[in-house]
């Protein structure tokens, strides 16, 4: 049986390709796009996605060091980012025909921390106010994994839903995120 995720994703796949538009993105924290990339279509909608995990790349592309890594100023960071070095030479993407998007999380782990189990998720397209995400999960035990794997899932629904409210054309826009479960805390901002 076909979960929310595949059958969103199925459905953004097919509008980005009948556009010819594409997603890209930063993030860290969390492998936001797995679940994406696991529904057959995605690799020619996926234009690109860097998963940094290395504090030095991290800092070399936010600037410097924040106080903390996973907050709004941090994720929208990334989508700038991501986008600045995607339109420009040379590569030469046009801002218009795609989303740019910038993940920061902070999920169940494998040792105890002191920090929320939360993800920032800003999301960029020229011409367009940029969308941003806060999901602050229920906390999970350290070591709980089926705990992580659901709050990936999650991530990869409330990206799928925010690259939905760029979609111009109709084809995914109203597919909503009020029948999810597992959070705390949900709220959209726009920059």
């Amino acid at each position: 049986m076909e979960d929310i995720n595949q059958t969103l994703a199925k459905l953004t796949n097919e509008s980005l390709a009948k556009h010819g538009a594409h997603i890209h993105g930063f993030s860290a924290g969390a492998p936001a796009m797995a679940k994406w990339l696991e529904v057959p279509g995605s690799s020619k909608v996926i234009g690109s996605w860097t998963n940094f995990n290395d504090r030095e790349l991290l800092d070399g592309v936010l600037g410097g060091l924040p106080v903390k890594y996973v907050n709004e100023e941090v994720a929208v960071a990334y989508a700038n980012s991501c986008m600045d070095a995607l339109t420009s030479y040379p590569y030469g993407i046009n801002p218009s025909s795609a989303v740019f998007v910038g993940v920061t999380a902070s999920l169940t782990s494998d040792y105890d921390k002191r920090s929320n189990d939360e993800a920032y998720i800003a999301l960029k397209r020229g011409g367009y106010d940029g969308l941003g995400i806060h999901a602050k999960f229920f906390k999970g035990q350290a070591g709980d994994m089926a705990h992580r794997t659901s709050e990936n899932n999650f991530l990869t629904h409330l990206i799928l839903w925010g690259v939905g409210q760029f979609d111009m054309w109709g084809d995914v826009k109203g597919m909503g995120i009020n029948e999810l479960e597992g959070f705390e805390e949900l709220y959209t901002w726009t920059f």
